[in-house]
């Protein structure tokens, strides 16, 4: 990034005298926020930079091609630009922004209240049925999918609910056949589902990500295919 660096102020330095008085301070300082600043001459002045793709080592240039591997294997459009200039506190390596016009407060508000409806069913169906370790070990056993769909390039979503149904099938049939041991199985199950999950992420290149994440998610985060899904659900 020195290099890069350098290059933007050779870029800007015939034009300090056009630049605002605070782009002149960080000219030498951090000559990358040039490229965030919103005055007008200095947006003009900025249109034709070096592209930062081109200063990229060979470290970080494979990085970027991981990044940009996996969204397109979970489906995530996006568009490339490199003058994208943020705080590097909470960054790893890529700084990104994310617009989606299907996000926000009134679709997790809406999302909360059929979850809730869905839940006070099931919920009280698996209380009263004493089944709350196997609806968890159902739960959590799903996150095996999640692996197995990250490894091996599948959607996430096919390999989590595969491998639920999947654990939900195995389950009822030891509920069946063996039923004074169901809680030993489940417990195996559980464990065996987190770590295929846990190791198979973790041996994916160039794939990092929070655990947490993926087993509580993000209510603000909910689209509307979504809460369409979620819909479709409750009525089934």
């Amino acid at each position: 990034m020195e290099n890069y660096d350098k290059a933007l102020i050779e870029y800007f330095t015939p034009h300090y005298d056009e630049l605002c008085p605070d782009c002149q301070n960080r000219l030498e300082k951090n000559p990358k926020r040039l490229l965030d600043c919103k005055v007008k001459t200095c947006k003009e002045i900025a249109k034709d930079t070096p592209n930062l793709l081109n200063y990229l080592n060979e470290e970080d240039a494979e990085h970027f091609e991981e990044v940009q591997k996996y969204l397109n294997l979970m489906g995530v459009p996006f568009e490339i630009n490199p003058k994208i200039v943020r705080g590097l506190d909470y960054y790893t390596n890529t700084v990104f922004e994310f617009l989606n016009d299907n996000l926000g407060a009134q679709n997790a508000i809406i999302a909360g209240i059929l979850v809730s409806f869905a839940s006070g069913i099931i919920g009280s169906l698996i209380v009263v049925n004493r089944m709350v370790f196997l609806a968890g070990g159902i739960a959590h056993t799903s996150y095996g999918g999640i692996g197995i769909a990250v490894y091996f390039g599948l959607p996430i979503f096919f390999g989590a609910s595969v491998f639920a149904l999947f654990s939900a099938l195995l389950m009822a049939f030891i509920t069946i056949n063996q039923k004074d041991k169901i809680d030993i199985f489940i417990g195996l199950i559980w464990s065996v589902g987190m770590a295929v999950g846990i190791l198979l992420i973790d041996l994916t290149d160039g794939y990092n990500v929070d655990l947490m994440s993926y087993l509580f998610g993000s209510i603000l985060a909910v689209s509307e295919n979504d809460i369409n899904f979620i819909f479709y659900l409750i009525e089934l």
